[in-house]
């Protein structure tokens, strides 16, 4: 019996099975791959994201540091330039660092004389990242404490050389809140070989009585360099100084003034008077284009305690009363200055006036006539020196003719000019510039609690810039508030 074998169906369903799962199985691993792949990439893009974010926060910290660099330069230079340095930086243009950028943008509030706050935004692609800090100025416009040595630095950023003016106030006898040897303490200046003594006075003796010390000293352009003064016995003291570039070259110290009958005071009233020698005809201010007056006050222990204003010629025939400038004052009348009393306080008044040669002139009306109006500026104080002629008090050029021989005149003249010497700068504010019998007298204005006693002097330079003329300061920026910028976080 023969059997016949035949395939079985469900061979052939299996084979089926097998390719069928096998292509899923294909299918799958390449679906997979793919998935893989899109996440692999998704994964590289927010990666590059992210570090386009990491460097766009960098490049705005990169933008604060450089704004906070800018003010705090500027201010150490001019310390009343905080709050139009902080404005400059906010304006500033797109800056290029890196694979990206940072520019600055309008902060949520505008600069003050407290705080300036400076917005930068740090871009890298599509990135972008801000921060806003906040930062204020510190400034020491002087020194003060107790001790023999007393320290300032002097900084010239100016690229022409200078001229500064310090001027120290010592307690003659006794201390606030300390217990000093006894006898009169006195000061010396300073050895530099550019350092120059222009007054050592005092109001009196005992305890009542202050030490006033002026020194001069030349700085090269660009320079730094430390003075000391140095005082014989430990007493409370305050310094404070000016710098006065050239207007190339270093100014001329033309001489200085100081007596103690004549430029201190013993006298508790509001305003006490002084007087000098006239400047032309003693020879101490000859040709000097600028009068600087330092002075030193004795105190209530009271830190307020300061000069309200200072007048020079004060009791002028013709009246030309001067108003000098106030430049420096030490210690600070708010009483942030640490370890004073308020028992001596130094001071520093200032006032510029164009000078020229002596030269002979007429007048007709306000039109003036001289050899040659080269030298001769609008605005310029002036007045007859000698020869025919007076001039009303305070008369200035208003304008010089094109003509090289003539100037206008703020005032007619009170006596024509006939042949009549006139001169400018310091020379013009003195009383009677002509007479050595003449004296000029000045006076101070003072709070109640300020200056029961008082001594000071004058210093002549010539060739100042006035537009250069600064404080000495030691003044920076401390940042104290930093953040990210949302969104929506609102500006001003």
């Amino acid at each position: 019996m023969s059997h016949v074998f035949r395939r079985s169906n469900v061979s052939k369903h299996a084979g089926v099975t097998s390719i069928v799962g096998l292509l899923f199985l294909i299918a799958v691993v390449i679906f997979v791959l793919a998935q893989t792949h899109t996440m692999t990439g998704s994964k590289a893009v927010d990666s590059q994201i992210y570090d386009d974010s990491v460097a766009a926060l960098y490049l705005a910290e990169s933008g604060i540091e450089r704004a906070t660099y800018t003010v705090n330069d500027d201010v150490s230079y001019d310390d009343s330039s905080f709050v139009s340095s902080c404005g400059t930086v906010s304006n500033s243009p797109t800056y290029e660092l890196g694979r990206g950028t940072f520019q600055f943008v309008k902060p949520s509030v505008d600069p003050t004389t407290l705080a300036c706050a400076i917005r930068a935004k740090g871009s890298v692609g599509r990135a972008n990242r801000t921060l806003e800090s906040t930062m204020s100025m510190f400034s020491e416009i002087g020194t003060a404490g107790y001790g023999t040595n007393i320290n300032m630095t002097l900084r010239n950023n100016k690229s022409v050389p200078a001229v500064a003016v310090f001027n120290l106030a010592w307690r003659r006898h006794g201390s606030t809140g300390s217990n000093p040897p006894g006898n009169n303490s006195a000061a010396s200046a300073c050895t530099l070989p550019s350092c120059g003594l222009m007054y050592s006075i005092e109001s009196s003796s005992g305890t009542p009585s202050v030490g006033s010390l002026g020194t001069a000293v030349g700085a090269a352009a660009n320079s730094s360099v430390v003075v000391t003064q140095t005082l014989n016995l430990e007493r409370n003291y305050a310094e404070v100084g000016m710098i006065m570039p050239g207007m190339g070259a270093q100014p001329l110290i033309k001489g200085s003034f100081a007596d103690g009958k004549r430029t201190a005071n013993t006298q508790n009233n509001t305003v006490t008077t002084g007087d000098t020698s006239s400047g032309e005809a003693k020879g101490w201010c000859n040709d000097a284009d600028t009068l600087v007056f330092g002075v030193s006050g004795r105190g209530n222990d009271n830190v307020t305690g300061a000069f309200a204003s200072v007048v020079f010629n004060s009791n002028g025939s013709p009246a030309q009363p001067i108003a000098m400038n106030w430049i420096a004052h030490y210690p600070n009348t708010d009483g942030t200055t640490a370890g004073v009393y308020g028992d001596v306080f130094s001071e520093i008044w200032w006032t510029y006036n164009p000078t020229f040669p002596k030269m002979l002139a007429s007048s007709a009306g306000t039109t003036v006539t001289v050899a040659s109006t080269a030298k001769i500026q609008v605005g310029t104080i002036i007045k007859v020196y000698s020869g025919s002629g007076l001039l009303a008090g305070n008369t200035k050029v208003t304008s010089v003719l094109a003509n090289g021989t003539q100037f206008v005149v703020s005032s007619t003249p009170t006596t024509p000019l006939t042949n009549a010497t006139i001169c400018g700068g310091v020379c013009a504010l003195f009383n009677d510039p002509s007479s050595n019998g003449s004296k000029t007298e000045f006076a101070l204005t003072r709070a109640t609690a300020a200056a029961q006693q008082w001594a000071g002097g004058f210093t002549c330079l010539s060739g100042v810039d006035p537009s250069k003329v600064k404080r000495i300061s030691h003044s920076g920026v401390t940042m104290y508030k930093w953040h990210e910028v949302i969104s929506d976080e609102p500006i001003n």
